[in-house]
């Protein structure tokens, strides 16, 4: 990295306000203190506003703002790619913005390079699904909001398996999309329940905000009942004639796909819940070749197991 790389990472570095030591900012860049003294000292010299206080750190000044940045041919290339999925898998009305930040990368980006980003952009297209992202779901942005502000919401929601609905009171921590069900969840800490949940956006009957705060918890490993095991990754192999199978019935904790050196192809599923993991993995069952680790296959085995006594 040459000199003006380092500066302009640097001053990306620090453009957050918060308070920097020299010591690590060396170790992060792999520098000398001595070098990053020269630098800050450099940035300093060039107008930026930069507090500087021995034995305390750097710190940006309140209201500077890095100039508008130019995107590198592939940086512009990979954003307009990301963008125009969204358009193709949103609904009408969460359109706009994907389009109008398309049309603002466009804007900014040099002659040279404007035509090779439209071009690639004209070439690929993706072929939407039947089902949209539901990222306009209408309770989407009400709930990303009581999550930046902490705020505790009040919901009515239909449980799996229950007749009727039920009112939840629950500090909201992340909204997450799993692509394989198309579908929203919410991980929450439920205070009617006194423990963490995770819901689906689409069994919300009706949300509201309160107006009680909360300090966001730490949430813990989530550890199944009947097993110890802290493993929170498994790969499935299947035959290849089979995956097409897995991908209509992904799970959503699904990762990556690749063929294997011994001809299948192989899953990787990262940060589940051995429970719905389990239940999940019983529906493709007779896809699957072989289970990795050992307590993936011990769970399946038992849950087959309890299905048969079941059904006898």
């Amino acid at each position: 990295m040459n000199r003006i790389d380092r500066l302009f990472a640097i001053l990306l570095k620090i453009s957050d306000g918060k308070l920097f030591q020299a010591d690590k900012l060396a170790a992060e860049f792999e520098l000398s203190e001595r070098t990053i003294y020269r630098d800050m000292s450099a940035l300093i010299q060039m107008g930026i506003p930069i507090r500087s206080e021995a034995g305390v750190g750097y710190q940006l000044k309140d209201g500077y703002f890095l100039p508008p940045l130019l995107f590198e041919k592939d940086e512009a290339i990979a954003a307009g790619f990301a963008l125009k999925f969204l358009t193709t898998y949103s609904s009408p009305h969460s359109r706009k913005s994907p389009l109008d930040a398309l049309k603002k990368i466009e804007s900014i980006l040099p002659k040279t390079v404007r035509g090779e980003y439209l071009r690639e952009l004209e070439v690929l297209d993706f072929v939407p699904m039947s089902l949209e992202i539901p990222f306009s779901n209408e309770y989407f942005r009400l709930l990303l909001t009581a999550i930046k502000n902490s705020y505790v919401v009040e919901m009515e929601y239909h449980a799996f398996k229950k007749d009727v609905s039920e009112i939840r009171q629950i500090e909201p921590m992340k909204l997450f999309f799993a692509p394989g069900l198309n579908r929203l969840y919410l991980d929450a800490y439920c205070l009617t329940r006194n423990d963490w949940r995770i819901f689906r956006l689409d069994r919300i009957v009706q949300v509201k905000t309160t107006e009680t705060r909360f300090f966001p918890r730490i949430r813990p490993d989530y550890h199944s009942p009947s097993e110890s095991s802290a493993v929170k990754s498994a790969t499935l192999y299947t035959k290849p004639k089979q995956a097409r199978w897995i991908r209509e019935r992904q799970h959503w904790s699904f990762v990556n796909e690749k063929q294997n050196p011994d001809g299948l192809v192989e899953w990787t599923y990262e940060g589940f819940d051995w429970p719905s993991f389990i239940d999940w993995l019983c529906t493709v069952s007779d896809c699957v070749v072989s289970v990795e680790p050992s307590e993936a296959r011990n769970q399946l085995r038992k849950k087959i197991s309890d299905l048969q006594k079941l059904l006898t």
